[in-house]
């Protein structure tokens, strides 16, 4: 199991980022390194899974493959999601297992 938490600080963020550039869904990718997050028009905002982040940590593609297998995959999400979790003044968590992900919004 792995687990982002996105905080209060960046669910703020996120969620004017969605609603600036009329985003309806956001995406969580293992590719080049593994992150949550949405792109608009060479606009992006992205967080990375700890440990997965190509531009600060050495062994992102063994941390990424360790967590997620060996494929590249994406999925989206609803923005509502992020929005529910603004509107709270609360933060998100990405909780993937092998045969789930879960999306959940705190206070």
């Amino acid at each position: 199991m792995t687990i982002i938490t996105i905080t209060k600080k960046e669910t703020l963020e996120f969620s004017a980022f969605l609603t600036e550039n009329r985003i309806k869904e956001w995406f969580m990718a293992k590719d080049h390194g593994a992150y949550v997050g949405a792109y608009y028009e060479g606009k992006t905002w992205l967080k990375y899974f700890k440990g997965c982040n190509p531009e600060k940590d050495a062994d992102y593609y063994e941390n990424a493959r360790h967590k997620f297998g060996g494929d590249d995959f994406g999925v989206h999400i609803s923005s509502d999601h992020v929005h529910a979790a603004a509107n709270l003044c609360g933060y998100l968590k990405v909780k993937v297992t092998p045969k789930s992900i879960i999306v959940r919004r705190f206070r």
